[in-house]
């Protein structure tokens, strides 16, 4: 067997003590890595600092989070549906997002722990799973970033634990 190195790029060897562990859904919907031409950004700027938000130049809400925060080293953990593991399914699923959080503590010191579930999630279903009931479907998220809350504040009560949920405009905060 033999390896044939296919890009190169130096990468920093330092450790470094994480801001934040980010629990966070896979969908590229909320994490749109596509790269825009830096004129077609620059465009989108200044239409965006021109009061037309709909030309907003981020592509990602979890990098416009990351940057909001300030964060400098977040240690991100993506799976299907965020925080789904820790509130809504068996506790195999819990264990096995635990024991990934506990090394990411462990390893990297994070003080804050932020959890996410979104809309329209597949790991739920999709749209179809809440019918016509967006109001059903905000409960459901709501409820189960509570328990998640709480179970991760029992687990580990010296972090900040932060509940976020996204959907199509944005991202709110449950408090």
């Amino acid at each position: 067997m033999s390896l044939k190195r296919i890009l190169d790029l130096k990468v920093s060897r330092e450790h470094y003590q994480s801001d934040a562990l980010i629990i966070w859904c896979f969908d590229e919907r909320f994490d749109d890595y596509r790269e825009r031409h830096p004129l077609m950004h620059l465009l989108f700027s200044v239409l965006f600092w021109a009061g037309i938000k709909r030309f907003n130049p981020e592509t990602s809400l979890l990098r416009a989070y990351i940057r909001q925060q300030k964060f400098r080293h977040p240690d991100v953990l993506k799976l299907a549906g965020g925080a789904k593991a820790l509130a809504f399914e068996g506790e195999g699923n819990r264990n096995a997002l635990l024991h990934q959080i506990w090394k990411a503590i462990r390893l990297h010191g994070a003080p804050r722990i932020v959890l996410m579930l979104h809309v329209d999630c597949g790991a739920f279903g999709g749209s179809q799973a809440f019918g016509d009931d967006p109001s059903g479907e905000m409960k459901n998220h709501l409820g189960g970033l509570s328990v998640a809350g709480d179970f991760l504040r029992q687990e580990f009560p010296d972090k900040k634990v932060d509940l976020l949920l996204a959907d199509f405009n944005g991202l709110c905060a449950l408090e």
